[in-house]
């Protein structure tokens, strides 16, 4: 998928908040009109997880359905595996399931759009891109 997004749980949470602000809701909203957003099971699991009631959680994972899944194979395990070796022997952490998300977008060449300062980490040792849109939803909570 050529121009793909992953966007993290950490967007989507800020999302189906009330208080997003306009400017990322807008941008969300673009990129899924553009079917550029892929998701992978990881992230699902975390939103779903966080559903308030049995209603909101058919309608997420109904919206989910829609999206482009990429998922884990073996290189992508692997790959993750070496640089959290890799990370630990440095001296660093990051939590594994963002590491996954990360190699996942490396691997299909999509950028991961983000809330969370450690897909930054992981952007400045590897060659993931990455996009923080905490600058979006500045004043949001």
């Amino acid at each position: 998928m050529d121009d793909a997004v992953l966007i993290d749980s950490s967007v989507w949470i800020r999302i189906f908040r009330k208080s997003v602000s306009e400017q990322l809701a807008k941008e969300v909203d673009l990129l899924i009109d553009e079917q550029r957003v892929a998701i992978v099971p990881i992230i699902n699991l975390e939103v779903l997880s966080g559903a308030s009631t049995a209603e909101d959680f058919l309608n997420l994972k109904n919206s989910f359905q829609g999206l482009v899944w990429f998922q884990f194979n073996d290189e992508i395990w692997d790959i993750s595996a070496e640089w959290a070796f890799e990370l630990r022997k440095s001296g660093n952490s990051v939590p594994l399931a963002d590491l996954l998300i990360a190699v996942t977008a490396y691997k299909n060449d999509a950028m991961v759009l983000h809330a969370d300062k450690h897909f930054d980490f992981i952007s400045s040792k590897y060659p993931v891109e990455t996009r923080n849109c905490l600058n979006l939803d500045a004043g949001k909570n």
